[in-house]
C-alpha cells in the first residue's frame, strides 16, 4: 500500500478486485503526491471543510465543499490539497477494474 506522509488518516472502507472506496483526511496545507491510476476512474467526494483538486494532461482543477463531487478519469495526474482552515475529509470511490497508484514527479505533471 502507498504511503503518504501528508495525510491525518485513511480508512479503506471497501476493496474488491474492481472497486475500493477510502475515506481520507488531510490536515490544512497538506496534499498528497501528484499520481494517477491505470485503469480507474476515481470520484472524490467532499464530506467536511475544504478541498482542491489540482489536474494535469491537459491542466484544470476543480474547488469541492462538502457535499461536492468530481470524478477523475484513469491516467490523469493529480494531487489533492487541502485549503480551508480547517480538516478536509472526503470519499475517493475507485474503480471499475484494478486499482494501482502511479508515482508522478512533479515536473512530469506539467509535461504534454
Amino acid at each position: 500500500m502507498e504511503e503518504f506522509k501528508n495525510v491525518l488518516r485513511r480508512d479503506i472502507l471497501i476493496q474488491t478486485d474492481d472497486v475500493r472506496v477510502v475515506e481520507m483526511t488531510l490536515e490544512p496545507g497538506d496534499t498528497t503526491p501528484w499520481h494517477n491510476h491505470s485503469n480507474v476512474t476515481e470520484t472524490l467526494v467532499c464530506l467536511d471543510g475544504e478541498l482542491e483538486i489540482e489536474l494535469e494532461r491537459p491542466t484544470g482543477g476543480a474547488l469541492l465543499l462538502p457535499g461536492d463531487r468530481t470524478p477523475i478519469e484513469a491516467q490523469r495526474a493529480h494531487r489533492i490539497i487541502c485549503t480551508g482552515d480547517k480538516s478536509c475529509r472526503f470519499f475517493l470511490v475507485q474503480g471499475v477494474g484494478p486499482y494501482d497508484f502511479v508515482p508522478v514527479e512533479e515536473n512530469e505533471s506539467s509535461e504534454g
